[in-house]
């Protein structure tokens, strides 16, 4: 891969060029706008070199505008807008800040226009630009090969940057793609010139089966660059995904000489490369924390295809240690490989063994556990001198959440004890007290240690009570802004975030009640102050399609307030909330139709304040400041909008006296005040009634996407008439149109709508959640606890919500779920017995894994909270092993987990339940595991 390309064989137009010359009238400087306008790239180099210093500096504010304004409209013009600016800079530094400019987002197919607008640059310019342009933490192949193009013209060595050798390897990747392409090519034309046929065709195409390509070897060989950015571009802070995309035209798996470690591997071997720093950066790379799981495995199959000899693993015995102690898994699994080897070679001293076990015994992966206990067996059985030093590291075993683990290293105890001294039995019987009441009096008897602190017979402690969460009141929202100004800087903030998703309750609700007091006041200089602020985000509103993607957020009601022309706008926002009619739309639309009634006020007649907005971040509202608000709006003599009443009504939080607050809502004279009186005396918001329907069928081969999957258990919403007249109809079915644009709608969002009724927001993310447990998606989890503080009681559908939640795939995102449940816990409205029958219906129709359960569980235990734990367990568990079913898989792990609850909070009871499973013959973990939960539950 050579480090330049062919030179762009367009050159201009000469009739273009006259016709720009002709239509600017002899300007120079108007000539090129006119071909940045018509995108006219080709002849913008020729219309440059017209220009001296002075014209092109005066161009770029001019270039700037054009270029921001047009991102997303014309992407030509703004093409040829970042060219045209290219060849204007006259300083060093600028023109390479305007080349790094972020939010750049198109790709030159040939840069070689790029560096033709700066080829009058003495070289000393250019080098400059080069040293600027290469300190960029990331690179696209275009940008990379235009860096590569300028330093050879500039006659410098291109800078070896993280961000350049991240697109070098976009190059080097695209290069083998085009190799890929051409042998496609050939090989559809000798077939054709065969009549057809598919038979092997020796005279080229694709490697017979076991050979090798050999693309990504020449094209490394080739590029006089590998040898200077190969050691830079392994220890980048996140390897390029391409580099984990190895070619496989046989679809039977790639040949180790087409994965970029076995070519590296290979290069090393061959001299073009170093193979000691090769070690050393995988090795480091490797142990280094913070780096991302793939890029870790393709350093161990870095290490792998170097194949490190004995001698070479004898010299890093302590890298080995080190990546087995601290290491990610598949690098500490290497460690533990080559550790054996040399051990088994007569190459490892005793005492580094003993090190490396107790590493391997302090780390929670049972794989690397077992193997240790194996090779630490097989050492004390061929070698017993070697017990005293070894037998003691058993004792990191006994404190393992594995009960299998445990026992497996007390029968080794037991085997190999005899050879033991005494230092060595004191070190054990001092680690044992962990092993828990199961196994202490087999410890006991092998140790001979009748004195053993933890036997069952000493008189436990009491269990202390489960360190629950405190209720934490919500944040009230800040208090209105009293000039433009100052609510202009938080606004603005306010609207960025908005405009990435990132907005919270409190922006949203305090910019909507900021914009109608600012603009009942004075319009006229909240327009001014808004400005500067929407002058940041114009490329939004030049974007045509602003209103389908953003078009219900702040944006709206912010470019009304600031007198923009959305009044077009304003009817296309009335026709999509119109047309929403999915499941979630009721909610969806709701939070649509607010933005666009607050953008219609402000457009129109402005109240003095909204009144729907909430006193703190739950959405809550309380009723004695909705009074005091309809009566500053009789006295202003303004009439409420529909939606923003309606609104204020759900979030009303409810009365302590009301008899006395309705007479003082009739009171106030005006129809607002009758409906809250009316609200008041009736029965308020009803009780939201789920009913669970089992969905079956694949979500995925019909139009539609099934609300949850196959088999899986959903929440069926019934109708919502209190929302308000105009709204959608309640769906009928528990279906979503993928691409509605609901989901732009964040349910952080809709659970601020009704504060009080928090299920019948969490029956509209079990869905979500439901797929996210099947397909290992990422969810929002963390709404969960939004939910789970909201004011209102946790009814089925939140329930059911957490039990999805606890098995969805990422630890992350299950422990933001438990982070959900102890807050339900904490405010005593956690029902445990549903929430065991919700997990038992799902995992017992495969909606969820047994394994993430039992890890979401177990957390509740480490946390301090077993018996709400055990709460769970007790019901999922008969459950699960109730007579005339298997066992699911994985039963052992939450047999576990229980076990380790009732230990902890010491509950007994009735364990009838686990007899069949625990009378089992054999060994199998689930029988140890049930045996163990019985054991303690009849302590």
């Amino acid at each position: 891969m050579s480090t330049t390309t062919a030179p762009d064989a367009r050159a201009a137009d000469p009739r273009t060029l006259a016709r720009l010359r002709r239509r600017a009238g002899g300007d120079p400087s108007a000539a090129l706008l006119l071909a940045v306008d018509e995108a006219a790239e080709r002849e913008i180099p020729t219309l440059l070199a017209d220009l001296d210093d002075a014209a092109r500096r005066a161009l770029v504010p001019e270039l700037k505008r054009k270029r921001r304004e047009h991102r997303w409209g014309k992407p030509g013009v703004h093409r040829a807008a970042h060219l045209a600016g290219t060849g204007c800079h006259t300083g060093p530094v600028a023109c390479a800040a305007w080349l790094a400019a972020s939010r750049e987002f198109f790709r030159w197919e040939n840069t070689a226009s790029l560096v033709e607008v700066l080829a009058d640059r003495s070289p000393e310019f250019l080098a400059k630009v080069v040293e600027r342009f290469a300190n960029r933490s990331e690179m696209q192949a275009w940008e990379a090969d235009f860096l590569f193009r300028l330093a050879e013209a500039a006659g410098v060595e291109p800078p070896v940057t993280e961000g350049v050798v991240t697109g070098w390897s976009g190059r080097a990747y695209q290069e083998l793609y085009e190799r890929v392409q051409r042998r496609r090519q050939a090989r559809r034309v000798r077939r054709s010139r065969a009549g057809g046929s598919r038979s092997a065709d020796p005279a080229g195409g694709d490697p017979a089966p076991g050979e090798p390509v050999g693309d990504l070897l020449a094209v490394l060989r080739a590029d006089p660059l590998t040898a200077r950015v190969i050691p830079v571009l392994l220890d980048t802070r996140e390897l390029p995904g391409r580099l984990h995309e190895p070619y496989d035209p046989s679809g039977a798996g790639p040949h180790p000489l087409d994965t970029w470690p076995g070519a590296l591997a290979h290069l090393a071997g061959e001299g073009l490369l170093d193979r000691t720093a090769l070690f050393d950066t995988a090795v480091a790379v490797a142990a280094r924390s913070g780096h991302p799981l793939p890029d870790t495995r393709f350093h161990v199959s870095l290490l792998r295809a170097l194949d490190p000899t004995d001698d070479e693993a004898a010299e890093r015995v302590g890298d080995w240690l080190r990546l087995l102690a601290d290491a990610p898994a598949p690098a500490a699994g290497y460690a533990q490989e080559v550790l054996r080897r040399l051990w088994e070679a007569d190459r490892l001293p005793v005492e580094r063994l003993a090190e490396a076990s107790r590493a391997a015994f302090f780390r929670s992966e049972k794989k690397l556990v077992r193997a240790q206990l194996s090779l630490l067996d097989a050492a004390m059985r061929t070698r017993p001198g070697a017990v005293p030093l070894l037998l003691p590291t058993l004792g990191e075993v006994f404190g393992h959440p594995d009960t299998a683990l445990r026992e497996r290293a007390l029968r080794i105890v037991g085997r190999r004890v005899r050879h033991a001294d005494a230092a060595a039995r004191e070190e054990l019987i001092a680690a044992a007290c962990v092993l828990g009441p199961g196994l202490l009096p087999r410890a006991a008897e092998l140790l001979d240690a009748p004195d053993l602190p933890g036997l069952p017979d000493a008189e436990p402690a009491a269990p202390p009570p489960d360190a629950l969460p405190e209720p934490r009141p919500p944040r009230p929202l800040p208090a209105p802004a009293d000039t433009p100004e100052e609510f202009a800087a938080r606004a603005g903030s306010a609207l960025t975030a908005d405009l990435r998703a990132r907005a919270t309750v409190a922006d949203r609700e305090w910019t909507l009640d900021g914009l109608v007091r600012l603009a009942h006041r004075d319009r006229a200089a909240l327009a001014a102050a808004l400005e500067p602020v929407l002058e940041r985000h114009r490329e939004w509103l030049g974007y045509a399609e602003w209103m389908r993607h953003n078009g219900f957020g702040l944006l709206l009601p912010m470019v009304a307030a600031a007198g923009g022309p959305v009044s077009v706008d304003l009817g296309k926002a009335r026709r999509m909330v119109g047309k929403a009619g999915c499941r979630d739309a009721r909610l969806a639309a709701s939070r649509r139709r607010r933005f666009l009634e607050v953008a219609e006020m402000l457009l129109s007649e402005v109240p003095p304040l909204l009144l729907a907005t909430p006193d703190d971040e739950s959405g809550a509202l309380s009723p004695g400041v909705l009074l005091e608000r309809l009566r500053l709006y009789r006295d202003a003599g303004a009439k409420a909008g529909p939606v923003d009443l309606d609104l204020a009504l759900l979030r009303c939080s409810p009365a302590e006296d009301p008899p006395g607050l309705a007479a003082a809502a009739r009171e106030v004279g005006t129809p607002e005040g009758e409906r809250f009186a009316a609200w008041i005396e009736g029965p308020g918001l009803p009780e939201f009634p789920v009913e669970r329907v089992v969905v079956t069928g694949d979500a995925y081969r019909v139009p539609q996407v099934e609300s949850a999957p196959s088999p899986g258990v959903v929440a069926a919403l019934p109708a919502l008439p209190e929302l308000g007249g105009g709204y959608p109809a309640p769906a009928t079915r528990a279906s979503c149109e993928y691409w509605c644009g609901c989901v732009d709608s964040s349910p952080r969002q809709w659970a601020s709508m009704l504060p009080h009724r928090p299920d019948a927001v969490a029956a509209h993310i079990v869905p979500v959640l439901a797929n996210s447990a099947r397909w290992n998606d990422r969810p929002d989890t963390g709404q969960l606890i939004v939910l789970a503080e909201a004011p209102g009681p946790a009814g089925p559908a939140l329930h059911l919500a957490i039990a999805y939640g606890l098995g969805v795939r990422h630890a992350d995102d299950r422990l933001a779920t438990v982070d959900a449940l102890l807050v339900l816990a904490g405010r005593g409205t956690l029902d445990t017995a549903r929430l065991g029958a919700d997990l038992a219906e799902l995992i017992g129709g495969g909606a969820v894994k047994v394994n993430r359960v039992a890890d979401a569980l177990a957390v509740l235990v480490a946390v301090g909270a077993p018996a709400t734990a055990w709460a769970v367990f007790s019901t999922l568990l008969p459950a699960l092993l109730a007579p005339g079913g298997a066992p699911p898989r994985g039963i052992a792990d939450l047999l576990a987990a229980a076990a380790d609850a009732v230990e902890a909070c010491g509950a007994r009871g009735e364990h009838g339940w686990l007899d069949p499973l625990a009378d089992r013959k054999g060994g199998s973990r689930a029988v140890t595991e049930a045996g163990r939960l019985r054991r303690v539950l009849a302590a």
